[in-house]
């Protein structure tokens, strides 16, 4: 009888362990598919941000007054900034940061020219996260 429920207690200890291991390895998958995701999400805000920062240096860069994009690089912080004048004394700007494996995320700001001043000054209420252009082909600066 001993011998019975010896075995019934080994068998009940593998049952335990297997379940344990399967647990561990469910819980070891999702801990890894999260760590990427947060590494996205970290990747992402950088991007963002550093976007945001090659919008504000591109309003304060000399830019030509010819139609069409007009793009200028920061490489030590990755930045671009390219202009495109709808009018005269109005422009989209489009800053972008270029320094991940991502595809380049691009913010925008519907800016002015100052005659006066050298750079453009940022409409109120102009910035987007998208190309506000009504053809998306206008959209891509390197697209001639």
């Amino acid at each position: 009888m001993s011998r019975q429920q010896g075995s019934g207690v080994l068998s009940m200890v593998v049952v335990v362990l297997l379940l344990g291991t399967a647990l561990l390895n469910a819980t070891r998958q999702q801990l890894a598919s999260a760590l990427t995701l947060v590494a996205h999400e970290r990747q992402h805000i950088i991007d963002f941000y550093a976007a945001q920062a090659a919008l504000a240096w591109g309003s304060k860069l000399s830019w030509p007054a010819s139609h069409g994009w007009q793009c200028q690089t920061e490489p030590q912080q990755q930045w671009r900034a390219c202009l495109h004048r709808v009018e005269p004394a109005r422009g989209l700007l489009r800053g972008e940061h270029r320094g991940s494996a991502l595809p380049a995320l691009a913010l925008w700001q519907w800016v002015q020219a100052d005659p006066d001043e050298p750079g453009v000054r940022p409409l109120a209420h102009g910035w987007i996260d998208f190309c506000p252009l009504a053809r998306l082909a206008e959209c891509a600066p390197d697209a001639r």
